[in-house]
């Protein structure tokens, strides 16, 4: 009898103990996300500490992202997404109609009004290079076509990688002339710059746009094009007394910039859907803003009333290139058909 009891206490120990591991994993989240890996590792367990919910993510590239989401639509893998604005709202069917408490405090230019994407950052595309490597600072596109500058630029795929695409169209709008966006993406002047621009790469595309900065630091590049994130991170680091960085410097292009919104959006089928709401949620809030603006390195936050670190205040005025997402989704393509002709006839 005393043997059957305890072979009956150990299995009902056994039971509970399975019973509260598995209440454990309910308490999580997992994450697919494009933004800084650096970045998750420090935002993601300031989410954990305020709400006891734990998020497990998978980094890659946004188009690599994008085709996961829509190959395990019947059965998904992940609960919520952080990635460019115009990738969640290019096919908001793979996502769950939801808008966060903190909606009306954001202006109204950077509000939910779709019912998918909420924004939580924004990010600005720049030129990283090493002064060591060039002859005359680098102040924007136009000096990409330095003959000194052929082969050791960085630029990545842009038909599959986001920082690239954004380059790509930033490019296209500084660099071209017209009344409009429209006619500028349409200008012959856009698309000669391109084509003297690809040329310069003297057939070089790197396969990850994570290498664009590693690369330009350790002379491989002179030049790399990439996100404020990355350059904040090499500004922070060479302030920071690293002489790896010693050489190191950051522009935005002198001919314009065109900043892109960032969106946390809850994948449609997620079993986890109270969780991920508290996700978005505090994701927009004033705590999940101050930690985007104090504790990530070149992320912005959407929140006007967002806390900054002092590195990321800057009394230079930049120049915007106005542009919205519903402009840019619609173009895209048209743009990357464009590209294509012009990139195929250069590295055939």
């Amino acid at each position: 009898m005393k043997r059957i009891f305890l072979v009956l206490s150990v299995f009902m120990f056994m039971f509970v103990c399975v019973a509260c591991w598995g209440e454990e994993t309910e308490e999580e989240l997992t994450l697919y996300s494009s933004t800084s890996e650096t970045n998750l590792q420090i935002l993601l367990p300031e989410f954990e500490k305020a709400t006891g919910i734990k998020v497990n993510y998978i980094y890659d590239s946004t188009g690599n992202i994008v085709t996961r989401i829509k190959n395990e639509a019947e059965n998904p893998q992940a609960d919520v997404v952080w990635l460019p604005e115009a990738n969640i709202l290019a096919d908001t069917q793979y996502f769950e109609n939801y808008v966060s408490s903190n909606n009306n405090l954001y202006e109204d230019a950077f509000k939910n009004t779709t019912g998918y994407a909420t924004n939580v950052n924004y990010a600005i595309p720049v030129l990283i290079y090493n002064s060591n490597m060039v002859t005359n600072p680098i102040t924007g596109y136009s000096s990409l076509l330095r003959p000194e500058l052929k082969g050791k630029i960085a630029f990545g795929d842009a038909t599959s990688s986001s920082s690239a695409y954004n380059h790509l169209e930033n490019m296209i709008l500084a660099m071209g002339e017209g009344a409009n966006n429209d006619e500028k993406i349409e200008s012959d002047e856009a698309w000669d710059f391109v084509e003297d621009f690809l040329n310069n790469l003297d057939k070089k595309i790197i396969t990850s746009s994570n290498v664009t900065l590693t690369g330009v630091v350790n002379g491989e590049y002179a030049v790399g094009l990439s996100w404020d994130t990355k350059g904040y991170e090499a500004i922070k680091a060479k302030l920071e007394g690293d002489t790896a960085y010693a050489n190191i410097e950051v522009v935005y292009m002198s001919e314009g910039v065109v900043a892109k919104n960032s969106s946390v959006a809850i994948i449609k089928g997620t079993k986890k859907l109270d969780l991920t709401k508290k996700f978005v949620d505090w994701m927009s809030s004033q705590e999940g803003q101050d930690v985007i603006g104090e504790k990530l390195d070149g992320a912005h936050p959407i929140l006007a009333t967002a806390k900054l670190a002092d590195y990321k205040k800057s009394d230079t005025p930049l120049n915007y290139i106005p542009i919205t997402t519903a402009w840019a989704s619609s173009n895209k393509q048209n743009v990357l058909n464009r590209y294509t002709e012009v990139y195929q006839r250069i590295f055939a």
